[in-house]
C-alpha cells in the first residue's frame, strides 16, 4: 500500500526538565537527510561540549526506514532506544530528537535513566508543532492545444501540484499527485480529451 503522507516537525524546539539534580535538555530538529542529522548533532557536540551525554535518535524516509539511535555513554538501551521509540510511537519521521544530559551528582540506575530519557523526549515532543507531509508522485502529460481547459480543470478541481509546463507542439506538464489519485486522474484526463493525452510517471 502506497503512503499518502508522512508526519514530521515544522520547526526546531527545545525543552528543559530537572530529575535528581540533573539536567536534561530535550531538543527536536527537522532533518530531510542522515547527513542534515549527522551535521545537526555536530553542531550539538560542539555547544554542548561540557554535557556529561548527548544522546539522540533519529527517523528519515516516508516510511522512517531509516533511524539510528546512540546511548552516548550512558549504560546500553537506557537512552537512544527510549528515545527513539518516542518517534516511532508517534510515528514522526524527518526528524533528529537529542537529549543532553549535564550530571548532577545523583546516579539514576538504569530505569531512573529510560525513564528520565524518555520523559525529556516526551516532554520536547509535546511541544512541537506536527505537520502532515503528502507523499507525491510525479505524472507527466502530453496533450494538445486544444484541450487545455478541459486538462486544467480536472487539476484545479483536485488541488493537483503543478511543477512545470512545456509548451511546444503540444503542452507538456509536469505534475506532483497523491497515490490514491493516479488512476482516477488517468481516466478523467482521457475522457476530457478524447484519449488525445499521453500520461508517463
Amino acid at each position: 500500500m502506497d503512503i499518502e503522507e508522512y508526519k514530521t516537525v515544522a520547526a526546531y524546539v527545545e525543552t528543559e526538565i530537572k530529575i535528581k539534580g540533573s539536567r536534561f535538555i530535550g531538543q527536536l530538529f527537522p532533518v530531510a537527510s542522515v547527513i542534515e542529522a549527522e551535521k545537526q548533532l555536530e553542531e550539538c557536540r560542539k555547544k554542548h561540549h561540557d554535557a556529561a551525554h548527548r544522546c539522540y535518535a533519529f527517523r528519515t524516509g516516508i516510511d522512517g526506514s531509516n533511524s539510528r539511535f546512540s546511548d552516548d555513554g550512558e549504560p546500553s538501551g537506557t537512552a537512544g532506544k527510549p528515545i527513539l521509540s518516542i518517534l516511532e510511537h508517534n510515528d514522526i519521521t524527518n526528524t533528529l530528537l537529542i537529549v543532553i544530559r549535564y550530571f548532577g551528582g545523583t546516579k539514576l540506575g538504569t530505569g531512573g535513566l529510560v525513564r528520565a530519557y524518555t520523559e525529556t523526549a516526551r516532554a520536547v515532543l509535546a511541544e512541537a508543532s506536527i505537520i502532515h507531509i503528502p507523499v507525491l508522485h510525479d505524472l507527466r502529460i502530453t496533450f494538445p492545444y486544444d484541450y487545455t481547459n478541459g486538462v486544467m480543470r480536472i487539476i484545479s478541481q483536485h488541488d493537483i501540484k503543478i511543477h512545470d509546463t512545456e509548451y511546444s507542439e503540444d503542452v507538456t506538464i509536469f505534475l506532483g499527485i497523491r497515490p490514491s489519485l493516479i488512476e482516477t486522474i488517468r481516466m478523467q484526463l482521457r475522457d476530457v480529451t478524447s484519449g488525445n493525452i499521453a500520461i508517463t510517471q
